[in-house]
């Protein structure tokens, strides 16, 4: 089903429970509260929207928050008071803002998007910041276990234009893996640098990073300064190469008779890099370059 949630307080409390699997649009500056007593918890399996209201929507320290379907923040900030764990689905700042009193708690799914988190993020799972791309501000300290991904993304010298950014106002704890997505537009020069990542101080450091070897003559060449993480695009001397790996896989499309169809991939390595689209194991006559438009799409 659907919630429009339109103006005045949601109250509950007394082990209350709000389970949404549905829709539920925010388009107030109101709150959720625990004004009966006690505590309740909210989980999400659905989709819920912040839109129209640029004012703050708040969810009460007495209330956890479970989400393993979509946060979509496209307007103000919804404030989450209490623990906030992601265990699959996604978080997206979509053109407003997220707080977070307690540390979120990324274990799965995905965190994109530009804008600003307020408070502690730790990344279990992904962090892809930007709109292809952008800059994700976390205004207090970022963790990264082994177990997370950073997703950044090079398509030109400017930042929050041409390339992603993580900035960070508090410490950086760094391990896991940062994966450098390279549009297939752009070849950066030698000495071109792409300064990703900032913070106030960091500690450790990315257990592997894929994508840094863009030709067979060039590479990007990993620094840690005391306050921020620098690509910088380098001669390429070894020739090394890394094989190509799909980042992000073609989404399954329902359209109408007639309709045009459009399939996406992300894909990382060294370039040049050689698309060729099948159905069925079949090579499709033309199909070597992303995205793939199948126009007046019909039934097999």
């Amino acid at each position: 089903g659907q919630i429009v949630w339109t103006a005045g307080d949601i109250r509950t409390g007394n082990s209350g429970v709000i389970n949404n699997s549905g829709q539920w649009f925010i388009q107030t500056a109101n709150d959720i509260n625990t004004a009966y007593g006690g505590n309740a918890v909210f989980t999400n399996s659905g989709t819920i929207q912040k839109t129209v209201n640029a004012s703050t929507t708040s969810i009460p320290s007495t209330m956890p928050f479970y989400n393993s379907g979509t946060i979509d923040v496209r307007t103000g900030t919804l404030s989450f008071d209490a623990a906030t764990i992601q265990t699959a689905g996604l978080t997206h700042l979509n053109g407003g803002s997220v707080t977070f009193s307690q540390p979120f708690q990324l274990l799965g799914g995905s965190l994109i998007g530009t804008n600003t988190i307020t408070g502690t993020v730790t990344n279990s799972s992904i962090v892809s910041p930007g709109a292809s791309p952008g800059i994700l501000t976390i205004t207090g300290s970022y963790y990264q276990t082994p177990s997370g991904r950073l997703d950044v993304e090079l398509g030109g010298t400017n930042v929050g234009s041409g390339y992603d950014r993580v900035a960070i106002s508090g410490s950086a704890t760094l391990a896991g893996t940062m994966n450098v997505i390279l549009a297939d537009t752009f070849t950066p020069a030698v000495s071109n640098t792409f300064r990703v990542m900032t913070y106030g101080s960091f500690s450790g450091a990315f257990g592997s990073i894929s994508g840094l070897s863009l030709s067979k003559n060039l590479l990007l060449q990993t620094t840690y300064l005391t306050t921020a993480l620098d690509l910088r695009a380098v001669v390429n001397t070894n020739q090394v190469v890394d094989a190509p790996s799909i980042v992000s896989s073609p989404a399954s499309l329902t359209i109408v008779n007639g309709q045009t169809a459009t399939f996406d991939v992300t894909v990382a390595g060294t370039r040049p890099v050689v698309y060729q689209w099948r159905f069925n194991g079949t090579n499709l006559t033309g199909a070597t370059s992303v995205p793939l438009v199948l126009v007046n799409a019909q039934p097999n």
